[in-house]
């Protein structure tokens, strides 16, 4: 699933994931914050009509929400699988460079 995020989301490099892990966490808080504001507002409606609207606003705001806490799970575990890599990748080439330097002292 996690493949077919990065591909709808076009993410193809580091920034591309940096910028839509930023863009899809400040969207997160402001919605965050709706659902505050919203709640708020349900306890002060005097009608149960109006707490009806609002409450169904709430259920739409928090589907979009439990989206938007997906993808920020997803860019951080990406994020730490790429770094755990590079690091591995690293070391291969510190290796790879240790056994060039061996056979050469030979």
């Amino acid at each position: 699933e996690q493949v077919n995020f990065m591909a709808t989301n076009k993410i193809e490099t580091k920034e591309n994931l940096d910028n839509f892990a930023k863009t899809n966490y400040e969207e997160y808080k402001n919605l965050i914050g709706k659902r505050e504001n919203l709640w708020k507002r349900y306890h002060r409606a005097k009608t149960e009509e109006d707490k009806s609207e609002i409450l169904a606003e709430i259920n739409n705001i928090q589907t979009v929400i439990k989206e938007l806490r997906k993808y920020d799970k997803y860019c951080k575990d990406i994020k730490a699988r790429s770094e755990s890599i590079q690091n591995n990748l690293d070391n291969f080439d510190k290796d790879m460079q240790k056994e060039k330097d061996n056979s050469r002292s030979l």
